[in-house]
């Protein structure tokens, strides 16, 4: 029967990234042993491989949960998003949720995927709740947090990644019973806990690891240890051929496994190694002490298999070959025990672990209670020290989707050494930074995540846009070959090329760039934004609205929109929706002075002066040095007869600001308007050598529009030109 070795091959494929291979022998095995296993190994060859329609119509009907759950992922990403639902949970989510046990067999990816269809579908309540059970199960689905925090729910951190016994010995509980039930879902939860950097102690027990439907000829153990100079790089050997392959190690580094194949007559292929000969090969980066180095040069080398098990079998030194199965099955000799170790006698005296079919019953405890021995200790220590910095991330991260970015800056300089210098955190600082308005600091921290990870495609958006505030023209168009080269694929990438063409005053270009990555990535708010901004350059103000409108639709807490929507109203002269707006975007995000100044000058407009100084003030304390909330400050003083703290205001920001011309017209307005003429013309002369060709001659009709020249009893405030946010 052809089956095993097929499904042992289709799986190799896999791990090696060779999808069409794998397809066609998935096809195979399904042909000759068509059953749900099958179809669920094919659907996943497919899935890989990035042919969600086919896995989607082979998984179509299947009732296990883990069919279900991989039909319902490529539901999710076709956008059949009720019929992804369904397959969950039986059932249209209901108003109120209930306990959905069955969910519960998945470490909280049923709960994380059930969450993005209610996302995506609008019912951000209905979300909320299945991250916050999908953390509960699982507190290393750090996505399922990030959604949290996108979507407001300001989660607690420590709620999360606090440490206790209860939770450190249900986490390893957890990843050693999803080891033993794994069948083809993700990544196998056995390599995550074979790769730990464990401290073994001789005689451990040996971990079997069952393949459905294998021979238990073909049953790989799991050995601990290798001496220094076993080999870095294990290999497989094809029954029959002198071909082998590489073993990938997870960690990076070279690992001393390989796996072992028996021949087709039943007789392991073992390659010939004089007795008591050790292979030499590259020194593993395993640390290993020195005990275990006595022992495995004593008992000669241990195997050690990791990932996909395929076409191994266990050697017994002094047994022949046909006799392997007899030998396993009958109770060893004492000598034999001895040379062993106890794990091997162990399993040996146990045909299930053995030749015992499944993970089931007492081999699936035993499985479980041997890894507990095996990682007592370095397992459960690292879970604390991990959840430890996922406590602090979490925090950082809440703080900066809160928009308490000098609290957010100062958690995430807080990190280790090791985390903070990564290209994650420096991103996250920058936008930080960027949310505070203060866009040198970002672009020194996004400058530095480049640095870091010059392939990084995430945040570059925000940097784009950070560049564009800033006006460096050739950095930005250097960032977007660079972007584009990495990835042109990427939403970002479109977006960081549609600020370089803005910033070049090249608005229909831009807008290409952003039509395109709005058709890579419908659901990215901020390229629905961007585009909005470079509608509005054009005066198209009706495309502006749309795209506005469909960055709220796919994220309601997304301010830059909101804000984008009041600036249409307000340039069209409609306050009162333009401040509706507006505080929108200000209860989403209190800590932008720019938004607090727009709200006030739409407050103006409406003639509640005093509320709008309110707010005015409340810019100035969050931000004392910002030219627009001290200019337009200055203007509403004036318009409320406060004309010494008008002058004030701007004689400080001339400072500052020494060639804003649009500065000099106002204080010789305020001067004219207290009969001080000799200052108001030299001043209106000033202005008008730093603008000879009149580029702010907008600002200043607007000013004039309720102040003309006969007349001085009134000022009109408004805002100097603002970059998009």
């Amino acid at each position: 029967m052809a089956a095993p070795a097929l499904r042992a091959a289709v799986e190799n494929c896999m791990q090696w990234e060779q999808y069409d291979t794998a397809i066609f022998l998935a096809e195979r095995l399904f042909s000759e042993d068509p059953s749900p296993e099958t179809i669920q190994l094919l659907a996943q060859c497919h899935f890989r491989s990035g042919h969600h329609s086919r896995a989607y119509s082979l998984l179509k009907g299947q009732t296990s949960l883990e069919c279900r759950f991989l039909f319902a992922r490529c539901c999710y990403l076709l956008n059949k998003l009720q019929e992804g639902e369904l397959a969950l949970t039986g059932a249209l989510f209901p108003g109120s949720t209930t306990e959905l046990k069955e969910l519960n067999n998945t470490n909280g990816a049923a709960y994380a995927l059930l969450g993005d269809i209610c996302r995506s579908s609008s019912r951000s309540d209905h979300a909320i709740d299945c991250y916050r059970r999908s953390l509960e199960q699982n507190p290393f689905l750090w996505t399922s947090f990030e959604a949290l925090c996108s979507l407001g729910a300001r989660p607690d951190a420590n709620e999360y990644f606090s440490v206790s016994d209860v939770k450190i010995d249900r986490l390893v509980d957890q990843l050693a019973t999803s080891a033993a039930d794994h069948s083809g879902v993700g990544p196998s939860v056995t390599t995550i806990i074979s790769d730990a950097p464990l401290s073994y102690a001789r005689g451990t027990p040996d971990i079997v690891v069952d393949t459905p439907g294998v021979p238990s000829a073909f049953k790989t153990p799991l050995l601990p240890g290798g001496t220094p100079t076993t080999p870095g790089i294990g290999s497989f050997s094809l029954a029959g051929s002198g071909a082998t392959a590489p073993v990938p190690s997870a960690l990076g580094s070279p690992m001393p496994w390989s796996y072992e194949t028996p021949s087709p007559s039943g007789a392991a292929v073992t390659p010939d190694v004089p007795p008591g000969h050790t292979p030499k090969g590259p020194q593993t980066s395993v640390r290993r002490s020195s005990r275990i180095a006595k022992s495995a040069a004593k008992d000669g080398p241990l195997v050690r298999s990791r990932g996909i098990r395929l076409f191994s079998s266990r050697k017994d030194k002094g047994k022949e070959p046909s006799k392997l199965k007899e030998a396993s099955t009958t109770k060893p000799q004492k000598k034999q025990k001895q040379h062993l170790g106890a794990a091997d006698a162990a399993a040996a005296a146990d045909p299930e672990l053995i030749d015992g079919g499944s993970l089931t019953g007492v081999g699936r405890s035993r499985w479980s209670a041997s890894t507990t021995s095996v990682d007592s200790v370095g397992l459960k220590e690292s879970m604390v020290v991990a959840l430890g910095l996922l406590e602090q991330l979490g925090a950082a991260m809440t703080a900066n989707a809160d928009f308490r970015c000098t609290e957010a800056i100062e958690l995430l300089r807080a990190l280790p050494q090791a985390h903070l210098n990564t290209g994650w955190t420096y991103c996250n600082i920058g936008k930080a930074y960027f949310e505070l308005s203060k866009y040198k600091e970002a672009d020194a921290a996004f400058r530095m995540a480049r640095r870091l990870e010059p392939f990084r495609i995430e945040g570059m958006e925000i940097y784009s846009t950070t560049l564009w505030h800033l006006r460096q023209e050739s950095a930005l168009s250097y960032l977007a070959h660079e972007v584009t080269a990495a990835d042109r694929d990427a939403p970002e990438s479109w977006c960081v090329v549609g600020n370089c063409f803005s910033l070049q005053k090249e608005h229909d270009a831009a807008v290409k760039s952003l039509e395109r990555a709005v058709q890579l990535d419908p659901s990215f708010a901020y390229a629905h934004t961007l585009l909005g901004h470079e509608y509005i350059s054009n005066e198209d103000f009706s495309k502006a609205l749309e795209c506005f409108r469909s960055a709220v639709h796919h994220d309601a807490r997304h301010y830059n929109a909101w804000y984008g929507i009041g600036m249409i109203y307000f340039r069209q002269e409609r306050f009162e929706l333009a401040e509706y707006h507006f505080q929108l975007a200000v209860d989403i995000n209190p800590s932008s002075p720019i938004l607090l100044v727009y709200l006030g000058l739409a407050q103006y407009d409406q003639q509640k002066a005093e509320l709008a100084l309110q707010n005015l003030d409340r810019a100035k304390e969050l931000d004392n040095e910002h030219a627009l909330v001290q200019f337009n400050r200055a203007m509403i003083l004036a318009a409320l007869d406060r004309n010494e703290d008008a002058l004030e205001e701007l004689q400080v920001l001339a400072i500052r600001a020494p060639k804003e011309s649009s500065v000099y017209y106002l204080m010789g307005k305020i001067y004219r308007k207290l009969g001080q003429g000799d200052k108001a013309l030299m001043l209106f002369s000033w202005s008008s050598d730093l603008d000879p060709k009149g580029n702010n001659n907008s600002i200043r009709d607007a000013i004039n529009k309720h102040l003309p020249v006969e007349d001085d009893d009134d000022l009109d405030p408004l805002p100097l030109p603002l970059p998009d946010i």
